[in-house]
């Protein structure tokens, strides 16, 4: 209809770009790590690690999309996708408040007690500084949406 403005109910692109490229510099931070450059002996942690984060960014990548109702290139890799025949606010918001939780799922395998780590299966791992000063900065990019405002 002429004259109807849709709005986003995505946090500003400016703070969603932000937040993707410090989760970028994280992962390179894990692909740097010693560890994972062993190819087929790669520390399962630090893979299991990648993974998530890689994860996450993904879905941050398909926001838009999500909320707008168009397709998506891997539905099955976000969490309680399903496609729709219109637009998916609610699930656009759902979507972003799950790459929020899963920034900081991060966070706490990196800096709370080995035991986070192994109740997900996994062998405590000495990350190093530069993935957790990674992860802070993804925390810190985080901490610029307004989840109330979602």
């Amino acid at each position: 209809m002429p004259g109807l403005v849709q709005t986003s109910v995505l946090p500003a692109a400016e703070i969603r770009n932000n937040i993707a490229a410090k989760q970028g510099e994280l992962v390179i931070a894990i692909l740097s790590h010693s560890l994972m450059r062993n190819g087929a002996n790669m520390n399962p942690t630090l893979h299991h690690l990648w993974d998530f984060v890689m994860r996450t960014s993904y879905i941050l990548s398909e926001l838009e999309n999500i909320e707008a109702g168009r397709p998506v290139q891997y539905p099955n890799q976000i969490p309680g996708y399903a496609p729709s025949i219109g637009p998916s606010p609610d699930k656009a918001k759902e979507s972003m408040i799950d790459v929020i939780t899963r920034s900081h799922t991060v966070e706490m395998m990196l800096t709370g007690p080995p035991g986070m780590i192994m109740m997900m299966g996994l062998q405590p791992v000495e990350f190093g500084e530069e993935i957790k000063a990674k992860s802070a900065a993804v925390m810190e990019a985080c901490s610029r949406v307004d989840i109330s405002a979602l």
